[in-house]
Parts: C-alpha cells; sequence; structure tokens
C-alpha cells in the first residue's frame, strides 16, 4: 500500500518523526489504486474482532504504509487508557468481502502480551518492543534503555511483517479469511510447544480455526 503526496500543504506530523498517523499528515492521502482499509473490522487468528482500523501510519520519506493503527474494542483493554495497537503492513490479509482485514498473529486470547499504542508519532523503542513481541511472544521483555530510542535501521523493514505486498495481493490465497488458512493452525501447534497456549485452548482455537 503507498500514499500519494501534494505540495499544497504543510507536513502536521512530528518533525522529529519519519512515521506518523495519516490523519495527521494534510499532503497525503491513500493512492487511487489502492483500497483504504480505515474502518475496517480487523479479525484475529481465531476469527473474533479485535477492533477496526483507526488510521494508517505512513513513512513520510518513503511515502509507504507500515503499520495499521487499530482500534481496539474496549471491552478487550482493561486497566489501561489506550486502546490502540499498531499492526505491521504485512503481518495482515486483506478481505474485501465484508471489508475485513486479518491478523495471523494476533488473538484476543493473546492481544495482553502486546504494548498498546498511545497514539502520535511513532517512537523507536515502540517499534522495537512491538517486533520483539511478535517474534519471540512467550519471551520476557526486556527493559528500555536508551538505545531503545536510537532510530530505526533501514534493514529493521526488510523483514516479511513489513512487506506490503503481502497486504495487498488480492490473490485467491490472501482473500480468504486467515483463520480458516493452514498456516494459521500451524502458528497454533508453535504457540502450543512454547508454552503460550495450554492444550485446551489449543483445541478450542484450533476448531474455530477449521469451522467447528
Amino acid at each position: 500500500m503507498t500514499t500519494q503526496y501534494s505540495d499544497d500543504t504543510n507536513f502536521t506530523g512530528d518533525p522529529g518523526s519519519t512515521l506518523s498517523p495519516l490523519k495527521t499528515l494534510k499532503n497525503f492521502k491513500v493512492a487511487k489504486d489502492n483500497l483504504d482499509v480505515r474502518g475496517w473490522e480487523v479479525m484475529g487468528a481465531d476469527g473474533r474482532k479485535l477492533g477496526v482500523v483507526d488510521d494508517l501510519i505512513v513513512d513520510e520519506t518513503l511515502m509507504k504504509v507500515r503499520y495499521l493503527d487499530v482500534e481496539i474494542d474496549k471491552d478487550l483493554i482493561h486497566d489501561n487508557p489506550d486502546h490502540h495497537l499498531l499492526v505491521p503492513i504485512g503481518s495482515a490479509r486483506l478481505q474485501e468481502e465484508g471489508d475485513k482485514v486479518f491478523v495471523n498473529h494476533l488473538d484476543q486470547m493473546t492481544l495482553p502480551r502486546y504494548p498498546l499504542y498511545a497514539g502520535g508519532a511513532v517512537v523507536p523503542e515502540y517499534e522495537r518492543l512491538l517486533r520483539e513481541t511478535m517474534i519471540n511472544p512467550n519471551k520476557q521483555q526486556t527493559p528500555i534503555t536508551e538505545q531503545s530510542n536510537l532510530p530505526i535501521p533501514t534493514d529493521f523493514y526488510k523483514h516479511e511483517y513489513f512487506d506490503e505486498r503481502k497486504f495487498y495481493d488480492r490473490s485467491a490465497a490472501n482473500t480468504n479469511p486467515v483463520h480458516h488458512d493452514l498456516d494459521t493452525i500451524e502458528r497454533l501447534v508453535q504457540m502450543r510447544e512454547k508454552g503460550i497456549l495450554t492444550d485446551e485452548e489449543f483445541q478450542h482455537l484450533k476448531r474455530r480455526a477449521i469451522g467447528l
């Protein structure tokens, strides 16, 4: 997914960051040949709703969408004033029928492990913490240090989670709901083996994945 730039207005995002919400960038808009998924429902790996896409997080320099800003349903978040979570663009899949976005690494059960997004410009420490949680969801989080807010290196975005082609690919493989994919069941197996899911939780989510 890309954005278009118009030079007839000024930036309103944080000048200290290249990642800002699209709604704060008056000179950016979704390209005509791309779907604008703002307002679409976001579904987890278990097929249950997590929230809606509230906004897109744009790399102002490269004019690319890096994250979906997901407004999490308030009944899923407790004891925290923040109800937003950033989802890397390449880790989500479109389903045009019904205007839905599926996320195959997240569901209502694993949601509490992920760092929430407080809004505004995206800081490097949040990006690092989010990616580390996605890659190693059962690993103890390391304390944030002064190094955490150093600029993000270019190769940080070479991970498959940031491959926007996977998000925007309208092939049959990607338009099927993620919770019907074999990839989801494989992920559930890995989560059980790592101790993230109990056997009971695994069986419950597996039945949902195959539509039982």
